[in-house]
């Protein structure tokens, strides 16, 4: 295994439109075994539980999954089920070409902090107002003879990403959508140039933001430095490429841009408090 499994939308079973609702048994159904495995996706799956207590894990963080919560998961972020747990709910698919369709829509992806990973928490309470919404959107997608269906589901996806944005906005105490938008964009370039020898200008440049607004931007959503969100990404991945791929450890220090093998171990240990050798082993164990 070189590479974390992906699961991609294109070739699986939406493909009339990139969106899809349904029940969460009927997903575990039609995935199988491997839903209980680490993977990517190349979509966009928000989680709604109505029913029931589940673990699960994204990206080393584990999230208890309880009634009347929903769970955004981004496009790249790794996840991982778990067997044996008695919920019940919705998934939610879709890509970013099925909110995307002119420059309006665009702020959409590009100034909610429900799409950005570094933003804590990750999971959201939600609202009778939402958990409507969310009924409303399942029976518009099964009633696929409706007049403009494509445009309905559409419409209500973006009526309960709005709704979500608040509840995450009051969560995380941000009030400055400006400030939200460009912390997102640094986010994105970070998922873009993840490397050992990408600098926090390098990243300011590729966004074409200043470095003064950058930094004031991660500090009021985050409250930390770019710098320190720069290494949490390096030492994500690094985690990711440990955790769930067969890379030996030189392969792994390569793929992130460490030239010697000794400056990635040192590196690693010096973040993570294990070496990357030990930190495979704690896994196991």
């Amino acid at each position: 295994m070189e590479e974390i499994p992906k699961h991609l939308y294109k070739k699986q079973w939406y493909k009339v439109i990139e969106f899809n609702i349904e029940p969460l048994t009927d997903v575990f159904k039609k995935v199988g075994e491997k839903i209980f495995r680490p993977h990517k996706l190349d979509f966009h799956q928000f989680l709604f539980i109505t029913e029931g207590e589940a673990d699960h894990e994204v990206d080393f963080n584990r999230i208890k999954l309880r009634k009347n919560t929903i769970l955004p998961l981004v496009e790249g972020q790794v996840q991982q089920y778990k067997k044996h747990q008695n919920i019940e709910g919705f998934v939610i698919v879709f890509t970013s070409g099925f909110i995307i369709h002119d420059e309006l829509s665009l702020r959409y992806l590009l100034n909610f902090s429900i799409f950005n990973t570094i933003q804590k928490p990750l999971e959201l309470s939600c609202d009778k107002e939402v958990a409507q919404l969310i009924e409303m959107l399942y029976h518009t997608f099964i009633n696929k003879n409706e007049f403009a269906h494509e445009e309905l589901l559409r419409s209500y996806l973006k009526l309960i990403l709005l709704k979500l944005e608040q509840i995450k906005q009051k969560q995380v105490d941000v009030a400055n959508t400006a400030t939200v938008a460009i912390s997102l964009k640094f986010n994105q370039a970070l998922d873009k140039h993840v490397n050992y020898n990408t600098k926090v200008s390098d990243l300011c440049n590729f966004m074409n933001v200043d470095r003064k607004k950058v930094s004031e931007a991660i500090k009021s959503t985050t409250n930390q430095t770019p710098k320190q969100l720069l290494d949490e990404r390096i030492v994500l991945e690094l985690k990711r490429l440990l955790a769930y791929t067969d890379l030996a450890i030189k392969e792994v220090a390569n793929q992130l841009g460490f030239e010697e093998t000794s400056n990635f171990t040192n590196y690693f240990k010096r973040k993570v408090g294990l070496t990357p050798s030990e930190f495979r082993r704690a896994l196991i164990d």
